[in-house]
């Protein structure tokens, strides 16, 4: 029997609808798969400005480890300046100490007392003033010296710092590498998956 024109039209509107809901399906999920495929898209370029900032902070901090291995061999010299200073500095008062006047002994102290000499007097005036300044340009060098030792110790301590931070930065940044690595893999093997599931 033949197909009336009310039975083609009622056959060509669900061969219709049908075609208008499957293309709707499939643009609904084509529109899932762009949707997850931009957050993905925005959290990759989120870590990868995070790892960036990462990479700056760990070349900071290189740069200032670097100056302070500077700063702290500048610091040595110094302390060996100020200790090579000192060593000068003790060795002759020691020798002016010990040889500014050989004649004078136990012996003699009563004989100066009873009989003061204005001339030996005012070499023993001059021996004492020097003596004096030489003891006070020793404390004045241990004071500095004690100082650069401090600051030395400062600086030691900041490098420890920077060190570990170091270490820090490096573990963190592997870590996101690691991580970034694996994502991909897992997205890459999602894609081919879902391409031959579609197949």
């Amino acid at each position: 029997p033949l197909i009336g024109e009310f039975g083609e039209e009622h056959i060509f509107s669900l061969y219709e609808a049908k075609e208008t809901s499957l293309l709707k399906s499939e643009k609904a999920s084509l529109q899932q798969q762009l949707n997850q495929f931009q957050h993905e898209l925005q959290k990759s370029k989120e870590r990868e400005e995070q790892l960036e900032e990462m990479i700056q902070a760990y070349e900071k901090l290189c740069v200032e480890k670097a100056d302070l291995e500077t700063e702290l061999g500048e610091m040595r010299a110094l302390v060996e300046t100020h200790l090579s200073r000192i060593r000068s500095l003790e060795q002759q008062l020691r020798q002016r100490d010990g040889g500014a006047f050989p004649s004078l002994g136990g012996q003699d102290v009563p004989f100066i007392a009873l009989h003061p000499n204005p001339g030996l007097s005012h070499v023993l005036e001059r021996a004492g003033g020097w003596q004096s300044r030489g003891l006070e340009a020793q404390g004045r060098l241990e004071a500095e010296l004690e100082a650069a030792r401090q600051e030395n110790q400062r600086a030691q301590h900041r490098e420890e710092h920077l060190k570990a931070e170091c270490e820090r930065l490096q573990a963190e940044l592997k870590h996101l590498q690691d991580s970034r690595e694996q994502e991909q893999s897992e997205r890459d093997m999602a894609w081919v998956k879902k391409v031959g599931d579609d197949q």
